[in-house]
This record gives C-alpha cells, sequence and structure tokens, in this order.
C-alpha cells in the first residue's frame, strides 16, 4: 500500500507543478473516498489514514 500511495502522491505532485489542479484534486478527492487523507506541507505531501 505504501508504494502505491507514494506513486500517487508523486503523480499529485507532477500534476501541481503542471498546474493540471484538476487531476491532482481528483487524485485527493478519490483517496479521500477510500480513507486517505492527504496533507499538503512544507516538507511535502504526507498521508495518514481517516
Amino acid at each position: 500500500l505504501n508504494d502505491v500511495l507514494e506513486l500517487l502522491i508523486a503523480l499529485r505532485k507532477e500534476a501541481r507543478a503542471e498546474k493540471n489542479y484538476k487531476l491532482a484534486d481528483d487524485i485527493r478527492n478519490r483517496l479521500g473516498e477510500i480513507g486517505i487523507i492527504l496533507e499538503d506541507a512544507p516538507t511535502g505531501t504526507v498521508w495518514k489514514r481517516k
């Protein structure tokens, strides 16, 4: 699970860097649907379970 989440976080980071906010939001929202919360911090994005 960690590897998959890290991949999705990296894809979201890349989408944000390319100003593809719809994709970035979609990734965050879909993870939220399965109980994963993403938090953007100065050191990067971290995830936790609801």
